[in-house]
């Protein structure tokens, strides 16, 4: 092709290479620290407003963000990012820390045991050890888990600073468990005993039948906790007693996952 068409044909391919590059752009603003809006995005990314709608509106028909409950012109990061997500956190250090500690916990144990990693308000499953036992809990890696229902998400809400960790869910409350009516309050108040005791505890919030138990690890250079590794096991094998031992092991597999991050083991 020469001439006139040759030429449209090269401004088509460049707006088209533009239209990515402003995608990606956008896209690597969702890092899973709070929603973010069109002027926000406008700002930090220095483009027009109509522009920034045009790649919210693509990226939200692909899956790739969703708006936020109660305020649908702000956005998160969708479940195809998350999962996405995970398949990278797979492969990095957190993972090479944190799988030979999850394989002896499930061994020691023989329940369950799972890493998470936090995306705004949720928590996504990255890694996991099985259990072997013919009753067991199993989760696929990718899961997306509201934050103040897992087990993992609420230990890193009670060990985040307090104003952020309201900030991020709020919006959520009040919630109900059973016939309990859970406010903001109550939940912080909950956070305050799960950061004392050194773990939190999810009796069949999420799934029925089923009980977390779960510990926030530090991740060096955050500025607050975005990892979770719990235990997922049957509620007939979860009682007080047993609850309190592995509530104490996952506490301590978690410090023991932030001091091999930290290290130069690796």
């Amino acid at each position: 092709m020469t001439g006139d068409g040759a030429r449209a044909d090269d401004v088509q391919k460049a707006g088209g290479v533009r239209s990515v590059l402003n995608a990606l752009r956008v896209l690597q603003e969702f890092r899973g620290r709070e929603p973010l809006g069109v002027s926000d995005l406008s700002r930090r990314v220095g483009l027009p407003k109509t522009n920034i709608q045009r790649v919210l509106a693509t990226l939200h028909a692909a899956g790739w963000i969703k708006p936020t409950e109660g305020a649908p012109t702000r956005w998160l990061p969708g479940d195809r990012l998350l999962i996405f997500a995970s398949g990278v956190y797979r492969t990095d250090s957190l993972r090479l820390a944190a799988v030979p500690i999850l394989k002896e916990l499930r061994d020691a144990t023989m329940e369950s045991v799972t890493l998470s990693v936090r995306s705004g308000a949720s928590m996504v499953l990255v890694d996991r050890a099985d259990s072997t036992r013919r009753l067991r809990v199993h989760s696929d890696v990718g899961t997306v888990i509201p934050i103040y229902v897992s087990s993992s998400g609420k230990s890193v809400l009670a060990s985040m600073d307090r104003n952020e960790a309201r900030a991020l869910i709020r919006e959520f409350f009040p919630l109900h468990e059973g016939n309990r009516r859970v406010t903001l309050r109550d939940f912080e108040r909950d956070l305050d005993e799960m950061a004392e005791r050194g773990y939190a505890v999810n009796l069949a919030q999420w799934s029925d039948e089923v009980v977390g138990i779960g510990a926030a690890v530090v991740s060096p250079g955050s500025r607050y906790p975005d990892v979770g590794v719990a235990f997922a096991l049957p509620t007939s094998r979860a009682d007080k007693e047993r609850i309190a031992t592995l509530g104490q092991m996952i506490s301590d597999a978690a410090s023991r996952i932030n001091a091999r991050l930290t290290s130069d083991a690796l």
